[in-house]
């Protein structure tokens, strides 16, 4: 790509480098701060709702933790278990920093499947 469309070699660094840092920090937006377990440790989170859509309903996180063999596109339609935050809320949240604790989780999950 970069050859046959003669692109800049730093402008497709920075542009590679942006996409992963916002992909990354997005992926750490629904958790930072929930509980420590494997199906609760999630949040949905309220966005526009062409956005929802466009993201396959990833902001339904917390459902998709608590059935997470149902395909992603229908997450929206099980009940909410607690109130939305705003993404952009929860997204700036998550910049205070980790949270530090001693606690140990077991993953009772860990490879089984979910039905």
């Amino acid at each position: 790509m970069i050859y046959f469309w003669k692109i800049p070699v730093l402008h497709y660094l920075a542009v590679m480098f942006g996409f992963g840092f916002v992909w990354s920090a997005m992926q750490y937006a629904h958790h930072y701060g929930t509980v420590r377990d494997v199906q609760k440790g999630a949040m949905n989170l309220k966005t526009f709702g062409f956005l929802d859509r466009i993201w396959l309903n990833h902001n339904w996180h917390l459902n998709h933790h608590m059935s997470p063999t149902v395909p992603w596109c229908t997450c929206q339609l099980f009940p909410s278990r607690t109130r939305r935050e705003r993404l952009v809320k929860a997204y700036l949240r998550e910049w205070r920093g980790p949270k530090f604790s001693d606690e140990h989780v077991e993953n009772r999950y860990a490879g089984k499947v979910i039905k």
